[in-house]
């Protein structure tokens, strides 16, 4: 489907987008490095990169770590810093599409891909609070929201949390770090 009734334009933008991955990283992986940084040209990265998660990867070969905002209903696609396993899922995406699309009845979707191969693939994930802004090709930025859940969402997606928060004490005992249950949510 064209889930953006944009005529297709925003799936063809992820079929270039996934396939150029894959082939940088095919590129890179003849170097073997320690650990790979999936970082989009179009961004302007606020933060410096999280030199804590690039040794979490290097250490853990199925570490993956991403930033925690803007999920959008699977889990943030604007960069990856992962490790030789991780690197492998994440730039393979692109040949998981017809899997996850009819495997899963889904559509075309970024964010909720990624969510699927990590998953899929077990991967250890961890997120970052870097923070990237858009920057489009005449130079404009794009106003960014680094919320977990989109500004139309955030009433209902506050009862949801309190309800998991609720769940996750009571399974987990007493829980002080709402994080926490977030990403148990996610996992589970």
């Amino acid at each position: 489907g064209d889930p953006f009734f944009n005529n297709f334009h925003s799936c063809k933008n992820l079929f270039r987008q996934l396939l150029s991955i894959n082939k940088v990283y095919n590129k890179a992986k003849q170097s073997k490095p320690l650990a790979y940084l999936f970082l989009r040209p179009d961004l302007e990265y606020i933060n410096n990169i999280d030199l804590s998660a690039v040794n979490k990867c290097i250490n853990e070969n199925s570490q993956i770590v991403i930033p925690y905002w803007q999920w959008w209903g699977g889990m943030n696609d604007r960069f990856a810093i992962c490790g030789e396993k991780a690197a492998e899922t994440y730039a393979s995406r692109y040949y998981r599409l017809s899997e996850f699309c009819l495997g899963q009845n889904n559509i075309m979707h970024a964010e909720k891909l990624v969510k699927y191969v990590i998953c899929k693939d077990k991967l250890s994930l961890q997120l970052t609070d870097m923070k990237v802004k858009r920057v489009r090709v005449n130079g404009e930025y794009v106003d960014e929201s680094f919320s977990l859940f989109t500004d139309t969402t955030i009433k209902k997606a506050q009862s949801k949390l309190n309800y998991l928060f609720s769940i996750g004490q009571s399974i987990l005992g007493k829980i002080r770090d709402r994080n926490l249950v977030i990403l148990f949510w996610h996992y589970w």
